[in-house]
């Protein structure tokens, strides 16, 4: 589900779209690029009808939760149950892969093994799938106005990469990229994974490859009204330590508020420009809801794009247990509520009237 995103505007006209088709018989599903069975049949996935005018647009009749709950409870036993089988099956194949005398045994086995894990990884692909677009996007589309949502895709490498906010990675995948307005203004949102990937030869000639994930969590990028001539970046600091505060780095600016001075790196080449983005009122905001969180925040503003990246270090919108299946309005609590603190530093700086307030 997850691949790197191409390349959007901030608020896309005719954003592109991935549809997922197998052969170029099957018609996909309007909502959401499921392949369909028939032309004009009811999508599976997310419960959307094509109109039976050619070139209508969509009707939505989404999949009730019942419906719903039933199919995630199916999926979830056929990929538990397909899971366990499965590595029931590796282990004789294991074994017996060392004595060559029992490979006819142990290749039946392993195939086994792995036809089944591949039913397993597709149930939970498919669970996946059915959650974002029956749950998340509705949830989404509660706290912002959606143009255009897309399960798979993130914001672009391009428009992370212009904040330089995370330093050392080469890889960006995520998902369930908004594109739409909150209370008005243009804006991107998404799960964002960064790592860097690296490459070595060991000792012995071999290559090794290394994965280290720099920030996993959600960004969103606003368009102000008032392009900033300097860009100024906020990086919260490493982890406290015990007794001796922040790891203190270089800062450009020092503020009056000594505990958003501790908590934030503050760069820029302009400290003027800074101080009317820098209120006092925004800077207690962000330090109080940064202790409520259990995440680490940074902010970027570059332009007209101002950017909010919270590591939490998790991807925000599954479903994770049963109990989430189960209890799908709280599941969608859930989600609203995971959005609540990148929207509450998006809501203070909305009030700056320096960024987005009337052009003159």
């Amino acid at each position: 589900m997850k691949i790197e995103t191409e390349t959007y505007g901030l608020l896309a006209k005719n954003p592109k779209k991935k549809t997922v088709q197998i052969g170029k018989e099957k018609p996909a599903c309007p909502s959401c690029g499921t392949p369909l069975k028939s032309e004009g049949a009811r999508c599976e996935v997310c419960g959307a009808a094509q109109g039976a005018a050619a070139g209508s647009e969509p009707v939505i009749s989404r999949l009730s939760d019942d419906e719903l709950g039933g199919k995630l409870q199916s999926l979830r036993r056929k990929k538990l149950l397909t899971g366990v089988i499965g590595t029931v099956l590796f282990i004789p194949a294991g074994i017996t892969i060392t004595i060559p005398l029992l490979w006819p045994v142990a290749i039946p086995f392993g195939i086994g093994a792995l036809a089944l894990w591949a039913v397993s990884m597709k149930a939970a692909k498919t669970m996946k799938h059915l959650v974002a677009v029956n749950v998340v996007r509705d949830a989404l589309g509660e706290v912002f106005d959606v143009e255009a949502y897309e399960t798979a895709r993130c914001i672009n490498s391009s428009m992370v990469g212009e904040a330089d906010l995370i330093h050392q990675w080469n890889e960006i995948t995520g998902n369930d990229l908004v594109q739409g307005k909150y209370k008005g203004v243009p804006i991107q949102f998404s799960d964002v994974k960064l790592v860097d990937v690296q490459e070595y030869t060991d000792s012995d000639g071999d290559t090794r490859t290394t994965r280290t994930t720099r920030f996993q969590g959600q960004w969103i990028v606003l368009e102000a009204k008032k392009p900033l001539a300097h860009m100024l970046r906020l990086r919260e600091r490493k982890e406290r330590k015990l007794g001796s505060g922040y790891k203190k780095t270089k800062d450009d600016v020092d503020t009056e508020n000594e505990a958003f001075n501790e908590k934030f790196e503050i760069l820029t080449q302009d400290p003027h420009t800074a101080f009317y983005v820098l209120t006092p009122h925004f800077m207690e905001t962000i330090v109080a809801a940064d202790e409520r969180a259990a995440a680490r925040t940074y902010l970027c503003f570059t332009g007209q794009h101002v950017h909010i990246a919270v590591d939490t270090g998790r991807d925000s919108f599954e479903a994770k247990k049963g109990s989430d299946i189960k209890n799908l309005p709280a599941l969608r609590e859930r989600i609203k509520g995971e959005v609540k603190y990148i929207t509450e530093i998006a809501d203070e700086l909305l009030q700056n009237k320096y960024l987005f307030g009337e052009e003159n």
